[in-house]
This record gives C-alpha cells, sequence and structure tokens, in this order.
C-alpha cells in the first residue's frame, strides 16, 4: 500500500476537522437568544439519545472491530449518521437518518472505502409527551466503492421505532427489515434484520451512560453465523461550546454471537454535534 494512502483514522479526524469548521464559521453569526434558544448538558444528552428529537443531531463514529476472522484481524471504519426533522405541520414530522460510512477491512487484503448508503426515514407525530414512535421505509443503495464493503444489491424494507423517556431515562428500540430488488446478479441476495435497543440514564452535570447495542440478523446465512449481538456500554458527557451543543462518548462491546466476517470485540468513539432548533421570535402585541 502506498505510503500516501488514507488511514481510517485520518479521514475520521478530517472529515470532523472539516465539518466543525464549517459549524464553528457558522456559530460566529450572531444569534439572537430568543430565536435560538440554547439547552442545559442535560437536555442535550436526553436529545443525543432521543433519534425523533426536534434537533438535528450529527454524530461521527469511529469504530475498531477486533479478532475478526480467522487471522484474528482488526477492522473498523468511520459512520456519519445524522438525525434530521422535517416539520409537516403542527402535527406530523419526518426525520431522516442518513448513514454514510468509510470502511477498512482486515489483513492480509486489507481494503478502504466508501461502503453502502442507507437511508430510514421516520414518519412520527409532531408533539408526544413520554412514548414517540415512527414508522417509515428503509433503502439501501449498493454504493460501497470495493466488492468486499458492499452487498452490491439494492435493497428495501420497513423501519420502525419507539421511544420512552422519563426523567434522566431515554430507551428505546429502533428495528429494520430489508430485502434485496437489484443489483448485481452474480452476488448474494439480502435479507436483513437489525435491532438498535438504547438504554440510557443521564445525569444533570451531562454525564451519562449508556447501552446502544447494533444487533443484526443474516436471514441467509448459516444458522450459527446469522446472528450480531454485542453487549457493553458507552460512558459520555454533554457540554457546550459557545452556542453549539456536543457530546463525546467512549464505549466497548463484546459479541456474544457473531457473523464470520464480525470481531470478537467493538471499541468506539463518537462525537455528536447538535443543531438547536430554531423559533420564531415573539412578536410584541400577539399572545404568548
Amino acid at each position: 500500500m502506498s505510503t500516501n494512502a488514507l488511514s481510517p483514522l485520518d479521514g475520521g479526524l478530517r472529515c470532523l476537522i472539516v465539518f466543525w469548521a464549517f459549524t464553528a464559521g457558522a456559530g460566529e453569526i450572531p444569534l439572537d437568544t430568543s430565536i435560538v434558544p440554547s439547552i442545559s448538558a442535560l437536555e442535550a444528552a436526553k436529545v443525543k439519545h432521543n433519534p425523533f428529537a426536534e434537533q438535528i443531531t450529527v454524530p461521527f463514529e469511529l469504530s475498531s472491530s477486533l479478532d475478526v476472522g480467522p487471522g484474528n484481524g482488526t477492522a473498523g471504519g468511520l459512520n456519519i449518521q445524522p438525525a434530521i426533522p422535517v416539520s409537516l405541520g403542527e402535527d406530523w414530522k419526518l426525520i431522516t437518518r442518513p448513514s454514510l460510512s468509510v470502511l477498512v477491512t482486515e489483513q492480509p487484503h486489507r481494503k478502504l472505502g466508501l461502503g453502502d448508503i442507507e437511508l430510514p426515514t421516520y414518519l412520527t407525530p409532531g408533539s408526544c409527551d413520554k412514548w414517540i414512535w415512527g414508522i417509515g421505509p428503509d433503502l439501501q443503495a449498493p454504493t460501497a466503492t470495493e466488492h468486499e464493503l458492499g452487498t452490491g444489491k439494492w435493497s428495501a424494507g420497513p423501519t420502525l421505532g419507539l421511544v420512552y423517556m422519563s426523567g434522566p431515562w431515554v430507551n428505546g428500540i429502533l428495528a429494520s427489515h430489508v430485502w434485496s430488488f437489484a443489483g448485481e446478479s452474480d452476488r448474494d441476495d439480502v435479507s436483513q434484520s437489525t435491532f438498535e435497543p438504547v438504554i440510557s440514564y443521564n445525569f444533570d452535570n451531562g454525564w451519562y451512560v449508556d447501552f446502544d447495542s447494533t444487533m443484526t440478523a443474516d436471514w441467509n446465512a448459516p444458522s450459527d453465523k446469522r446472528w450480531t449481538i454485542p453487549v457493553g456500554m458507552d460512558v459520555g458527557k454533554a457540554f457546550q461550546i459557545g452556542k453549539r451543543s456536543m457530546s463525546v462518548q467512549f464505549g466497548t462491546y463484546y459479541n456474544v454471537l457473531s457473523a464470520e466476517s464480525t470481531g470478537k470485540w467493538l471499541v468506539r468513539l463518537q462525537v455528536s454535534i447538535i443543531f438547536p432548533k430554531h423559533t420564531e421570535p415573539h412578536q410584541p402585541g400577539t399572545a404568548n
């Protein structure tokens, strides 16, 4: 490999630096605090764990899988999956969560490139109390730049989510299933379920602990290699720099069940940027 090749860590850091420079520049524009209210560290932590929040959240996650394959190698990458709410009036809103990954496979034939892009979209009520639900379609596009980094198939299916919020707790689950319907004829068909349970406890000072595991089932794989189930914990802190809310967390997970291409251990570092919700300024003479 050329000495000029970009490692996943370098690529992730460069993406993070470019994005931060962009958002920091935007943050220098004077803002009326009556239009863009700040949120507390506790509120920022709860927003970070709520996939159906009214704020835009952009997480950057660097991960490394250990003990991958027969050679006990390493693999990893950078994933960016913003949650973007779009208002459909007072009663409904759409939440899109596009997922873009830069991946690197294990040795000895290491590959680095873009993975498949996924676009789950949720229709959810515009206002909720403790329970929040969402339902919609999930679409996966074969955008991988290397054969080993993607499925080579267009896939789609349903996705749904349920979140419960009470006091310092934000708990919930996202679930989806996709089937392939087009793509390269010489590639295996796709029939995969994904479950993402989240259990989080958020402290007043912005610290939090959470269990956020992405479990998958490949229904075309042999029964003993079908499931990937990570178990572990993340520890993180939400804070504010100027008018920009952020969170940083670190976690370690062990796969109690794992597919053939999945490692036994997962180590990850995530930095999330939270954009405040814009509200209309109060006009003199109007009701509060």
